[in-house]
């Protein structure tokens, strides 16, 4: 039988898929916590925007007259007592809140200031925006600067590069393909496992596929720029045929379509990569133990206890 048609029928039976597997499996294991840190974070990453909208305010009611220039610079004065004002951005909204810079004692802080009510409320960065902050730099950069995001890139190629492999190992033969495209009822087995993780990998590729992809070219974008430009068409239109593509992956990788619901589902979906570490690593645990358990009964019956009491043991440890 050729290779190709071992492939399509028995793809078990090949050599090379059985050293793909292994590739695959301390690949996994390797970048495994790699890829939790960055689904975990990449799916916190994905409400950045709508916490900016939730906690810092964009509006103020506009109810009465809104104080300008030298009046409001007095009105700030009076409500900062004791601070140095630094700097003030009015806006130029009529519902806009002022933003104020105020210093004490070499310390500056940003607030927002109701300019009609004339009043402080509140500051312009929450401290819960510093920790999302902190947790987007830590998903792109992983809080290294350039050189984080260059490593960040790397890893990005090897997860890349992860997925194909698992996406050559998905075809289970002509037979059972339909078997790898459901999970089954659950239950507490191997089976399940490996059921799971293989669904999961199969309808999620496409998007893992396109995480991994877009993440190396937030590290190393020159590449994708040339690859853009050689497809012709004017550089500074941004209706490029290449640049719209471009675009609409970066979307898709930061779940920037739709509204709230798309943005959760998008949140959970994140999440894939690791659930399928969870599952990997799980799999590769109770082969481990496995052949473990295989050696250490071999070499129990070949300590003269028997190949009887192997068996036998067998069935008492499964």
């Amino acid at each position: 039988m050729s290779g190709w048609r071992r492939w399509a029928n028995a793809p078990q039976s090949l050599l090379w898929r059985r050293l793909l597997m292994r590739i695959h499996s301390w690949s996994g294991l390797g970048l495994g916590l790699y890829v939790v840190l960055l689904s975990i974070t990449g799916s916190a990453s994905v409400l950045r925007p709508q916490f900016h909208l939730w906690m810092v305010p964009r509006s103020v009611p506009m109810v009465g007259t809104r104080l300008k220039g030298e009046e409001l610079r007095d009105a700030l004065l009076r409500n900062y007592e004791g601070f140095e004002i630094s700097s003030v951005y009015e806006g130029r909204r009529p519902e806009s809140p002022v933003r104020v810079t105020i210093a004490r004692e070499g310390v500056e802080t940003e607030r927002l200031f109701d300019p009609y009510a004339l009043h402080d409320i509140g500051l312009m960065y929450p401290p819960v925006l510093d920790a999302v902050e902190w947790v987007v730099d830590l998903h792109d950069n992983l809080l290294g600067g350039e050189r984080g995001r260059a490593v960040n890139g790397i890893g990005a190629t090897l997860f890349f590069l992860l997925a194909l492999t698992g996406a050559l190992l998905w075809w289970p033969g002509k037979g059972r393909w339909t078997e790898h495209l459901l999970t089954g009822w659950p239950e507490k087995t191997r089976r399940f496992t490996q059921r799971l993780h293989v669904a999961f990998g199969f309808w999620s590729l496409p998007m893992v596929l396109v995480w991994g992809l877009t993440a190396i070219y937030f590290a190393f974008p020159d590449p994708f720029i040339w690859m853009v430009d050689s497809l012709g068409g004017d550089p500074s239109d941004p209706s490029r045929p290449a640049d719209v593509a471009l675009r609409a992956l970066v979307n898709w990788h930061f779940g920037r379509f739709g509204g709230m619901t798309s943005r959760l589902i998008w949140i959970v979906i994140g999440l894939i990569p690791a659930v399928l570490f969870v599952t990997g690593f799980i799999m590769w645990r109770m082969r481990t133990l496995r052949r473990q358990r295989a050696a250490a009964l071999q070499a129990l019956a070949g300590g003269g206890r028997g190949p009887a009491f192997a068996v036998a043991e067998s069935k008492v440890d499964g």
